[in-house]
């Protein structure tokens, strides 16, 4: 992410929205914005990105497991192509 142009859209984004809440809460905006503050080193900064994305997509699937109405679909045919 970082590498991809993280840290330049971010200040792009502060500089047109300021601190807005959807960008400051928002998981990797979130870190970069602390790394711009001085709170994070970069080092730190990639460490939450990934612990962070790991996190919500934990909750993702948690929420998915507990809703009845979703139908998993696995073929392991398909997933060894």
């Amino acid at each position: 992410m970082i590498e991809a142009g993280l840290l330049e859209e971010t200040k792009a984004l502060l500089n047109k929205h300021g601190r807005i809440p959807n960008l400051i809460n928002t998981i990797g905006y979130r870190e970069i914005i602390g790394y711009i503050d001085n709170k994070y080193s970069l080092e730190e900064v990639k460490v939450l990105l990934k612990k962070n994305t790991r996190n919500y997509a934990k909750r993702q699937l948690t929420w998915f497991r507990k809703n009845s109405e979703i139908k998993w679909n696995i073929f392991p045919e398909k997933l060894k192509k």
